[in-house]
């Protein structure tokens, strides 16, 4: 993250939201997925539930590194949530990992 070239300009319409505010905000009710964000992988939950739990300790040795000017750098727009700075980002993998995560305990849930 240290290169001065940004990798996006423009208006940062969602600066100072968090992304529970920004998802409210710019999702509908059973958002489709853009293509370029579907999933391309199949395979069974246990792949997709250890694949998560494996990103831990990446995401905290990520975190540790980040300055507050880091944070602060504007990121590609998300395809349906448009500009997000990488603190906004990084609460964005929460929230979508959380999800994930939800859904795969429910699946748990119902097998047998």
């Amino acid at each position: 993250l240290a290169s001065p070239v940004p990798v996006w300009t423009g208006e940062a319409v969602n600066a100072g939201y968090s992304i529970e505010a920004i998802v409210a905000r710019t999702w509908r009710e059973k958002e489709l997925v853009p293509a370029v964000a579907a999933p391309r992988l199949g395979g069974p939950v246990a792949y997709w539930a250890a694949m998560l739990r494996n990103l831990t300790p990446t995401l905290h040795t990520l975190g540790n590194a980040l300055t507050e000017a880091d944070l602060a750098r504007m990121t590609p727009p998300h395809p349906i949530s448009g500009p997000l700075d990488v603190r906004q980002r990084l609460e964005f993998l929460r929230f979508h990992l959380d999800r994930h995560c939800g859904q795969v305990v429910r699946l748990r849930e119902r097998l047998p």
